[in-house]
């Protein structure tokens, strides 16, 4: 699907105790959502909006359920795109590693 389509997908599990009757984690082909910058707007605007984003996440859960998705670990999974430098300086206060 790389090939085909680009980086945006990559390889996940599901974890086997999401379904009953699993034994194991199930490798998946998964694409992530995007917040998409450009590469104009202010590093401190970015690094604000990064934080809100993954510090917040009760209240974004609260008005949509797929937001409990949304870790540190996740946001910066599958990326086919350079990260904006505010977003890289908050994960790098928060000591999260970058694929890749």
């Amino acid at each position: 699907m790389v090939a085909k389509y680009g980086g945006l997908y990559f390889a996940a599990p599901i974890p086997k105790q999401v379904y009953s009757g699993m034994d194991q984690d199930v490798p998946v082909a998964v694409a992530t959502n995007l917040l998409v910058a450009h590469e104009r707007m202010g590093e401190e605007l970015a690094y604000r909006i990064v934080k809100v984003l993954l510090e917040h996440t009760p209240e974004l859960v609260a008005v949509h359920k797929a937001a409990r998705e949304i870790t540190l670990k996740s946001a910066v999974l599958g990326s086919p795109i350079p990260f904006h430098p505010g977003a890289l300086r908050y994960y790098r206060e928060k000591q999260v590693q970058i694929p890749g």
